[in-house]
């Protein structure tokens, strides 16, 4: 035998205080596609991926400190900060060694420190 339906009060509307792309009192659907549409929004895409191997690739180069390897860290928040990026602007940093190493085209998108 199922149990009785029990009826609970309407869940209130989630309110943030987080901007967001869409403008009060607007068409939310083309608000929404000329966000999707915005070249901004896809740019990092590839940063995000680049980083990503990146601190994979110095985890599997340290097989004793694997993601604890300083290098994997700085360039794991640095994967962190770029999905940050397309939310809030978060700026984008690694240490100053790692410069060299990051390819010609994403140099910009960092503050080397």
């Amino acid at each position: 035998m199922a149990a009785p339906l029990v009826q609970s009060a309407p869940i209130p509307p989630h309110e943030s205080k987080a901007s967001s792309p869409l403008k009060e009192n607007s068409d939310w659907f083309v608000d929404t596609q000329s966000f999707l549409m915005d070249g901004s929004t896809v740019e990092f895409h590839p940063l995000i991926s680049y980083l990503f191997r990146k601190a994979e690739r110095a985890a599997d180069a340290d097989p004793n400190l694997f993601l604890r390897n300083s290098d994997s860290k700085s360039y794991g928040m640095a994967f962190k900060q770029a999905l940050e990026h397309g939310k809030h602007g978060t700026e984008l940093e690694l240490p100053r060694h790692l410069e060299p190493d990051i390819d010609s085209k994403f140099r910009e998108a960092f503050r080397f420190v």
